[in-house]
């Protein structure tokens, strides 16, 4: 939220009140937060963002996908490891994807190739994430990262050295947070990924 207030150019406070968020101010791309009173839409949607007036809706966030895996773009997992919490998990506080073990500074590869929409550390809980755009409004996302090796606007290919695997969220040891999504809505890696 820090970095979408400073690129908006509005103070933090104001943009959270404005869209009755509350910490730890979840967001996800495609969501579409009011901003001085229009609403736009945050990284991860296949248009530019888009600019409306105070009474848009609010999109869901959190509902399972109805996309079929055959639509998916061809995903290659991002990085070889143990998963540790599976999509749903409960014990890991109901997560949207996939925690890979990892070695510390592993390289961390684009699961498809497309856009990097994303690539900071200021969503919280996710530690230095990037965000990839791909085809049909699919969203890539690699969490807990130690370094990033791309920035926005960035394209990249499928199988392309994004970032190196490290501790930066709330892990106590070198993983991957991988989450896909359909639009706004999650999608279990395990099904849209090839079998291992």
């Amino acid at each position: 939220m820090s970095a979408i207030a400073r690129r908006c150019g509005v103070p933090l406070a104001s943009l959270t009140s404005e869209n009755d968020l509350r910490p730890p101010y979840t967001i996800y791309p495609g969501q579409e937060l009011i901003v001085r009173g229009q609403t736009r839409t945050v990284a991860g949607d296949t248009a530019r963002p888009s600019i409306r007036g105070r009474q848009a809706s609010h999109r869901p966030v959190s509902t399972p996908s109805q996309a079929s895996s055959a639509e998916a773009p061809r995903f290659q997992w991002p990085i070889r490891g143990e998963i540790l919490d599976h999509y749903g998990s409960a014990a890991a506080g109901r997560i949207d994807g996939v925690r890979i073990a990892a070695r510390m500074g592993q390289p961390v590869l684009a699961a498809a190739s497309g856009e990097v929409v994303y690539a900071d550390e200021g969503l919280q809980g996710y530690g230095k994430l990037v965000l990839i755009r791909h085809t049909d409004n699919w969203v890539t996302a690699y969490g807990f990262n130690s370094r990033l090796r791309v920035q926005e606007g960035q394209q990249v290919v499928v199988g392309q050295h994004i970032a190196d695997a490290g501790v930066s969220g709330p892990l106590t040891r070198p993983a991957v947070h991988f989450e896909v999504r359909h639009g706004v809505n999650p999608v279990n890696p395990v099904e849209v990924l090839p079998v291992r």
